[in-house]
């Protein structure tokens, strides 16, 4: 399943989809925009991966930003071999 598709399954009925980062990062950053810390940890929770940080970056009019690092591609690719 999409992570776009498992959000919207969770309750987050709106994911949007930005351009990726310009430089590679070893592990996905769960930013808790306006410091929303609860929400970025159920995000955490949901994914089975990342770190959860407080801080205005990424998409600043959203909730919760996810950037996926390298880890979240490691783990996409463990559960698509896990389903064959």
């Amino acid at each position: 399943m999409r992570l776009s598709q498992q959000l919207q399954t969770a309750g987050y009925p709106d994911p949007l989809v930005a351009e990726p980062l310009p430089q590679p990062m070893p592990i996905t950053r769960i930013i808790a925009q306006q410091g929303d810390l609860a929400a970025a940890r159920r995000v955490q929770l949901l994914l089975g991966f990342g770190e959860v940080r407080v801080e205005s970056t990424g998409v600043l009019a959203s909730d919760v930003t996810i950037q996926l690092g390298d880890d979240a591609r490691d783990r996409l690719q463990l559960r698509l071999t896990k389903s064959l």
